[in-house]
């Protein structure tokens, strides 16, 4: 039978390997404080459309999204920090806007053609791209504004964007090409 000594040290042990599975990892950079990694919710070729935080990564920048509705208009608020080495390391970006729906029924949404380009429609008049720009910041073009193109030559529209766009908004923009299935070698 074991003694009270045995059975203290192999609690002791399963205590600590427990504690030591659960720990948090932890990225940081020049001077900036250290923040524990969110798992990947920006995942490619998905759509969002509820409320929440969303999190990715892209090359050399972490992301997020955060997603607020409330009553006639979806809150956002994108927020990029630059990691590892380069100029940007350590460059943290944030901005915020919202999307005003015509009614709280639209069916608004966020399409993840990666972590660093996001496409968000409102349902209804108005679609807006947002990339991660070469130095961190966010950039952002509106590319229908009130059921008009904006741009003299707009960006070409990923084919899942626009197979979801009303149909109003469709009818204004140039059709993406689809792409064609490359053959394996």
């Amino acid at each position: 039978m074991p003694t009270f000594a045995a059975l203290f040290r192999l609690g002791f042990c399963l205590s600590f390997a427990m504690l030591a599975g659960t720990a948090c990892r932890k990225t940081a950079s020049r001077g900036i404080s250290t923040v524990a990694a969110a798992p990947d919710t920006l995942i490619p070729g998905t759509f969002i459309s509820s409320p929440g935080d969303y999190h990715g990564r892209e090359g050399r920048f972490t992301r997020s999204i955060k997603l607020s509705l409330t009553g006639k208009q979806v809150g956002w608020t994108v927020t990029n920090d630059a990691i590892g080495p380069g100029d940007a390391a350590g460059r943290h970006a944030s901005s915020s806007s919202w999307l005003a729906l015509s009614s709280p029924t639209d069916p608004w949404f966020v399409y993840v053609e990666s972590p660093g380009r996001l496409w968000l429609c409102d349902g209804h008049a108005n679609l807006y791209a947002n990339f991660i720009g070469s130095t961190g910041d966010n950039e952002y073009r509106q590319l229908v504004n009130s059921g008009r193109l904006t741009p003299a030559k707009p960006l070409p529209v990923p084919k899942p964007v626009f197979d979801r766009l009303p149909e109003s908004i469709r009818r204004i923009l140039p059709v993406p090409e689809t792409p064609v299935a490359k053959p394996s070698i």
